[in-house]
């Protein structure tokens, strides 16, 4: 059996992990290793198979892979951030997604009050507040 690790995963979606290869198939199809991993809403399609820790969904990878993965995208923003990490096993896994609860993706919904991420100057809907029950 191939070794694995197990990764966590923050972003609502999951993500695709892919290593191309050079070669002729490049269109309209790379060739290479594709691997996708689960995200924080796998759980609304996926009844009981992945229960979170954190917002945090789990998937098991060739290690490998992740590491040839991680040599070419350690900068990524999701990375440096924690939101997608490695653990060796599933108890170390829970445990760090834990330590990450608060680490923001940066993908959460909009807070129409307030949020940060609003530009300055930009309003909101009054009728649209009002059915959320914040006007």
């Amino acid at each position: 059996m191939a070794n694995t690790v197990r990764i966590g995963c923050k972003l609502p979606n999951g993500l695709i992990l892919e290593i191309l290869e050079a070669g002729p198939g490049m269109f309209p199809a790379p060739m290479g290793k594709r691997v996708f991993l689960k995200g924080s809403n796998s759980t609304l399609t996926a009844k009981g198979e992945n229960p979170l820790i954190a917002r945090f969904a789990f998937t098991d990878v060739d290690a490998d892979f992740w590491e040839a993965w991680m040599k070419k995208n350690k900068d990524m923003p999701f990375v440096k951030n924690g939101s997608v990490f490695m653990e060796e096993s599933a108890k170390d896994a829970k445990a760090a997604a834990k330590e990450r609860k608060d680490v923001p993706t940066g993908l959460e919904p909009l807070e129409p009050k307030g949020d940060k991420r609003i530009p300055a100057g930009a309003t909101a809907d009054p009728d649209r507040l009002k059915l959320l029950g914040v006007a």
